[in-house]
């Protein structure tokens, strides 16, 4: 899969007509797009790719193969790659006028397949790219309304007050982890029943991947590829270029390290899915960043530079494993382990964690060993961040709550990238601390603010900055 592909979805024809027979929105806009002409508004933005529903394994797969031909032929006139999306155990799809097959299985023939899995099942992979088929529609559930006029389902905040959010930066650094060096793409569209999508929800959706190294398959709602397609929907569809543009001209950031001292290891799967990737999730909302290890990739130079690492599996640690992680231990980390892994121990426990865990020391290190089996995420977050002491925190942040942060550094500077999953601007001062000593910050934001400084003031070991207002993204490059 080329990686300089922007990908568009592009819903029209006869099998996307028949699930939206319901929806008098939605049928409209998929006959807009069905016309080549539609493709026009392409003309003044960096997408070179659609994404068209190609085939379902239903007797409507050759009415949609012929219905779009029309529509291939325009876009080959102006240099717009086709990638056809098939649903389904399909072996066999005729591929044609097709630059590339996303497929939930592998095509047969010469066509690059870029293969659509659940995130904990990146490692099976063999094609060039994947694209993650269970992410979500980034947002704060609650905050939206149905076209009946309800509330959008969705939890009102968590434990800790904060609110829920639906982001994907978590999926994005399993996959990664998971097959590295592969280009990663997100499949995530907004939902059709849900109104009220506006320019910065776009933006906050090329973000919420883009942060982490992925790149999301623009979708617009219903109401916005109407109006694209009638010469509308103009401040969309800029929020969207304006977003593609800004992370292409930031790649640079790609190739700097995630900033942590927790690893997380885990295979990701099997009886360990819901626990270690609900982990990740949690673990990005208390602001804890870690770095994911999966397990057929652990490795004594994994786990450089980390201070903690926690072992979410349902059996202790076994050959490879357990020799890295016991090396681990001896050089003085701290291993938080379920109770399950309990071989792991001998002797007597020599100090206690809140009931929850029990402290064994292990040469220079320890080994804080669950009492009881986990059965809530959330609390083994927080246990998990405790364990390794907030004197260790890299990054903390105040009055962010609505927001998730990257923080990363390279040779030469870092950057804490700031997702706000409001898409508004907030309505109080919000703070950043980083535990080095820099000595400049500038920041940019999608919406025109270009590398401005920011002042610095020292705290501890490391620097705060207080952030102006912004809306959808925010990045901060630390330097000096």
């Amino acid at each position: 899969m080329s990686s300089e592909w922007i990908p568009l979805r592009w819903p029209c024809g006869p099998i996307d007509e028949e699930h939206a027979k319901d929806s008098p929105a939605v049928r409209k806009a998929l006959i807009a797009w069905l016309n080549p002409k539609a493709l026009s508004f392409l003309e003044d933005g960096p997408v070179n790719a659609i994404v068209v529903t190609w085939a379902a394994g239903s007797s409507n797969d050759s009415p949609q193969q012929r219905a779009l031909q029309p529509l291939l032929a325009e876009a080959k006139k102006r240099g717009i790659a086709v990638i056809g999306r098939s649903t389904g155990k399909i072996s066999d799809v005729p591929t044609t006028g097709l630059s590339a097959v996303i497929s939930d299985s592998p095509v047969a023939g010469n066509v690059k397949t870029i293969l659509a899995v659940k995130t904990s099942d990146a490692s099976s992979v063999t094609s060039a790219g994947i694209a993650i088929s269970d992410a979500s529609w980034p947002r704060i559930p609650t905050q939206w309304r149905t076209r009946s006029g309800d509330r959008s389902p969705g939890t009102e905040a968590g434990p800790t007050g904060a609110p829920w959010i639906e982001a994907n930066g978590w999926r994005c650094a399993l996959a990664a982890a998971k097959a590295p060096g592969k280009d990663i793409w997100v499949i995530a569209e907004p939902p059709e029943d849900v109104v009220g999508y506006r320019p910065p929800h776009y933006a906050l959706a090329v973000a919420d991947s883009a942060a982490y190294g992925a790149t999301w398959i623009i979708a617009f709602d219903a109401d916005t590829r109407s109006a694209l397609s009638e010469g509308g929907g103009k401040d969309s569809w800029k929020a969207v270029c304006d977003a593609v543009q800004f992370f292409r001209a930031h790649k640079s950031w790609l190739e700097q390290r995630d900033v942590a001292r927790l690893g997380i290891v885990s295979d990701f799967a099997g009886a360990n899915r819901f626990l270690s990737q609900e982990i990740l999730n949690l673990a990005s909302r208390r602001y804890l960043p870690y770095h994911v290890i999966d397990l057929a990739r652990l490795s004594n130079a994994s786990l450089n530079g980390m201070k903690a690492v926690l072992w979410v599996g349902q059996k202790a640690p076994e050959a490879n494993a357990k020799a890295v992680l016991s090396k681990f231990i001896e050089n003085g980390g701290l291993l938080i382990a379920p109770a399950s892994a309990s071989s792991l121990v001998t002797g007597n426990p020599t100090g206690n964690f809140e009931n929850r865990f029990d402290y064994y020391p292990q040469g220079k290190g320890k080994i804080a060993l669950a009492t009881k089996p986990w059965s809530d995420p959330w609390l083994l977050a927080a246990d998990t961040h405790l364990l390794l002491g907030r004197k260790l925190d890299v990054i903390r942040t105040f009055n962010a709550g609505s927001c998730n942060v990257r923080y990363t550094s390279g040779p030469k500077s870092a950057v804490a990238q700031v997702v706000n999953y409001t898409a508004r601007p907030f309505g109080y001062p919000a703070t950043i601390y980083v535990a080095h000593p820099y000595r400049t910050a500038r920041w940019s934001t999608l919406s025109g603010i270009d590398n401005q400084p920011l002042e610095l003031k020292g705290k501890g070991e490391g620097v705060e900055v207080y952030l102006p207002e912004f809306v959808s993204y925010a990045a901060i490059e630390f330097g000096g």
